[in-house]
């Protein structure tokens, strides 16, 4: 259907930019998805599909890419679709080149490197009223934060 869009005329397609064009609706296409990549509605002889922009622009310069290969982002930005940031890879390499989600770069991390180090220390410290270490409790209070991930955060179970 891409293929045969593309051939037809209906779309235009900038490889070097990374856009492509509606002929029909005369003007760029596309926009971002829950995952990050630019996609767009194709209509073509009654039939309606959802497409990513990074496959137009693979299929406009090199054809329809094999069943055993993904097209791969270069940088890892999903929506930099410009032919020299895309590249076909097997499913394996593509899942290694996935960004990493440890630490500060999970979207759900309540957590940055600096408060880890700070909640270490105020642990290591001596409480000067009880004369022992601060409990798990009153860090947790603190840096508002369950008493479970404040252990794991000390025993370097996470965070290391």
């Amino acid at each position: 259907m891409s293929l045969e869009a593309i051939e037809n005329g209906v779309l235009k397609v900038d490889i070097e930019k990374g856009v492509v064009f509606s002929t029909r609706a005369n003007r760029t296409v596309g926009g971002l998805n829950t995952k990050g990549y630019v996609v767009f509605t194709l209509h073509l002889n009654g039939v309606r599909k959802q497409i990513k922009v990074h496959r137009i622009i693979w299929i406009a310069k090199n054809g329809i890419p094999p069943l055993d290969k993904v097209i791969d982002h270069i940088n890892g930005k999903k929506n930099d679709n410009r032919i020299s940031n895309l590249n076909l890879v097997g499913y394996l390499e593509n899942s290694l080149n996935r960004r990493s989600y440890k630490g500060e770069n999970n979207p759900s991390a309540r957590l940055t490197e600096k408060l880890v180090s700070k909640i270490r220390n105020d642990y290591s410290k001596k409480s000067e009223e009880y004369h022992n270490k601060i409990s798990y409790e009153s860090l947790s209070k603190k840096y508002r934060v369950s008493k479970t991930l404040i252990a794991k955060i000390i025993k370097k179970d996470i965070w290391k």
